[in-house]
């Protein structure tokens, strides 16, 4: 595992063309599959995503490649996302996926790759048998997450007109474009970040906190406040230890005789609440966008929804859903939820984490809806948004589950 994350490293950096530099990649793919971590895969995806040289290349190898190395997840994977963007639909390519998805060697992360990348393609043309057939096999799997997935897409393709746009290629993975306009000695810091990035990927320790803190940027933007500085800790530190001397007496104290134990009544102390708690009730993020309204808030624990209306349309919605902890605990398998009246049809982006540390960045979830209604003898009956989130996450180590009614009027 070490040495694919080497190699793929010194690809990327050395290549002298497109062609080779995803040859070099996908013969990784094929021989040390079972090697490769889901960050390359990720990093091959934003890759291919950044060239259209490349992306007509990777359709064309692929299509073959697909076939003859179908029970390699990491290959599969790659191909299937690749293909959903980039590729055109096709009666053996949707034979290929659907071939893939029963054999035994596929996981649940190489299956969700293809149930969307047969949604995207059938997209853009028309929805074959194959399609179709497939989508509805999947919709009974016993795994809930790949039944709701196969589900909605194929509300999406059969009962919708917006599954084109809902289903449109993401756009490019971008690097930073600001990086001709920094100073020098903040460009000559971020060459230095390629090295620590070859060596967190060939690791497994995490990415380093400053590389960490310029990605997260990026992708989050100004809706959070800088993190504290170290200068801020320290003089933080230094407060308390002036506290903690201005309660000690500067000159000790004479001993006085000890007297017969006497029976003292003991008063139950009376519990003062913590500055840290008192902080948290109070603290509200920064730059928050104007239509963000809070919908859940307990223990420091803050969750935001932004509702966006597709030109003002009720019945075509899209949601950004925003999670900040401000508690002294970290948060960990962060689960988001939300059950829309009978009609509504979801379709959720991948969250940015499901971890946020104690005063750390937001985790951001984006979900598109759409209204198809309900069939009734007198017509179509489209009922309001209104929503119930289920809420799960550890917090520390206790597991908390909670569910949360949004009104009407949140939607209006």
């Amino acid at each position: 595992m070490e040495l694919v994350g080497r190699i793929f490293a010194a690809i990327q950096r050395f290549s002298p063309s497109e062609q080779w530099n995803f040859d070099a990649i996908l013969q990784i793919l094929k021989e040390s599959g079972g090697y490769v971590r889901q960050d390359i895969i990720s990093a091959v995806c934003g890759v291919v995503s950044r060239s259209e040289t490349m992306q007509q290349y990777a359709v064309g190898k692929l299509q073959s490649e697909l076939a003859e190395s179908s029970t390699v997840q990491p290959l599969v994977q790659v191909a299937a996302w690749i293909l959903g963007e980039y590729g055109e639909d096709n009666e053996a390519l949707n034979e290929t996926f659907s071939q893939i998805l029963v054999l035994p060697q596929t996981t649940k992360e190489t299956k969700g790759y293809v149930l969307t990348a047969l949604a995207k393609l059938a997209s853009r043309s028309s929805v074959g048998p194959i399609v179709l057939d497939t989508l509805a096999n999947e919709a009974k799997e016993n795994d809930l997450d790949l039944q709701q997935r196969a589900g909605e897409f194929l509300q999406i393709l059969t009962k919708t007109q917006a599954g084109e746009s809902l289903l449109a290629p993401a756009p490019p993975v971008e690097e930073d474009e600001e990086e001709a306009a920094k100073p020098a000695n903040v460009q000559r810091k971020n060459e230095q970040q390629p090295a620590a990035l070859d060596n967190w990927m060939t690791s497994n320790e995490q990415v380093p906190a400053a590389v960490q803190d310029d990605l997260l940027g990026d992708l989050l933007g100004d809706m959070v406040g800088p993190s504290p500085t170290s200068s801020n800790q320290q003089q933080s530190n230094k407060s308390l230890l002036s506290d903690l001397l201005d309660e000690m007496p500067s000159q000790p104290q004479p001993q006085r005789p000890a007297a017969s134990p006497q029976p003292v009544m003991q008063q139950p102390a009376q519990q003062q609440p913590m500055p840290q708690q008192q902080q948290t009730q109070q603290k509200v993020p920064p730059n928050l966008p104007p239509g963000a309204k809070q919908i859940y808030n307990s223990s420091g624990i803050q969750i935001y929804l932004e509702v966006n209306k597709a030109n003002g349309n009720p019945n075509m919605m899209a949601f950004r859903t925003s999670v900040f902890n401000f508690s002294a605990m970290k948060i960990t398998n962060l689960q988001i939820k939300f059950q829309a009246p009978e009609g509504w049809v979801s379709n959720y982006q991948p969250p940015t984490g499901d971890s946020i540390e104690s005063q750390g960045k937001p985790v951001l979830q984006i979900s598109q809806w759409v209204n198809n209604g309900l069939k009734l003898p007198g017509g179509v009956k489209y009922q309001p948004m209104m929503l119930r989130m289920n809420l799960i996450y550890n917090y520390g180590t206790m597991p908390t589950k909670e569910t949360v009614d949004l009104p009407p009027s949140l939607f209006a």
